[in-house]
This record gives C-alpha cells, structure tokens and sequence, in this order.
C-alpha cells in the first residue's frame, strides 16, 4: 500500500482510539505498535532523545508497519522527495527511519535503501506472530 495512504489509514486508526469508549480500542493493534516501538528504539531506529517530543511520530511509524503486516501488504515508497512527504503531511523523518529499517533488515528492499515495494522482514513477522 502506498506509504501516504498507509499512513492516513493508521492515524485514523489510531485517533478513533478513546479511553473514555471502551469499544474502540484496539489492544492487540495497540500492543503490537508498542512492542514494535520498543524493538526499534533497542535497535537504534529512532532516537532516545525528546521522546516526549516526537514519541506520537514512533508511534504512528510503528503502527505503519503493523498494519501492513495485518493487510499482508507491503509499504510503497513512490518518490524519496522530501517536499512530497512533507505536502502529503507525513513526517520527512519517516523516510530516514525508513531507509535505517532497511539497513537493519527490518524492512526489506530490492536495493539498500527504501525505494520501491518494502516488505516486512523477518525480525517483525516473527515478532508478530508470537504476539497472536
């Protein structure tokens, strides 16, 4: 699915999220973004610095992938143009992180950085999968 869309989708899920209405929680979702959070700070993925800053954009980056991987599909990177993430209002961060989850095997590429088709890498599913 197309990074732009992937991300709206998520941040919808995620903002349809209330405490106060027990019904829309999602706690398996929730659980798996977090565990996913956590896998990629230890890994060095995003930052441990101003978490309480940007803490809401690891979170969305990390529910990104784990809808992906509940959709069975994969994150489509169609330009690596800064201007076009930051126009469709996804964090510019997003491509570093991105490109940092290749490198890291956590997403997988058909070159070494994030362009094209990224699919969910072993680390993750694996992960996931023992979250059933």
């Amino acid at each position: 699915m197309n990074i732009f869309e992937l991300v709206n989708t998520t941040g919808n899920k995620i903002n349809a999220m209330d405490i106060n209405i027990p019904n829309s929680l999602d706690i398996s979702f929730n659980d798996k973004s977090d565990t996913v959070t956590g896998m990629l700070t230890a890994i060095g993925i995003y930052p441990t610095t101003r978490t309480t800053l940007h803490g809401h954009l690891h979170k969305l980056f990390s529910a990104m992938i784990v809808m992906a991987y509940q959709g069975n599909e994969t994150i489509d990177i169609p330009t690596r143009k800064l201007s076009i993430f930051h126009d469709e209002g996804v964090s510019t961060t997003f491509l570093k992180w991105l490109d940092k989850c290749v490198k890291e095997n956590i997403l997988v590429s058909h070159t070494d950085r994030a362009e094209g088709r990224l699919s969910i890498g072993d680390l993750i599913k694996r992960t996931l999968v023992s979250l059933q």
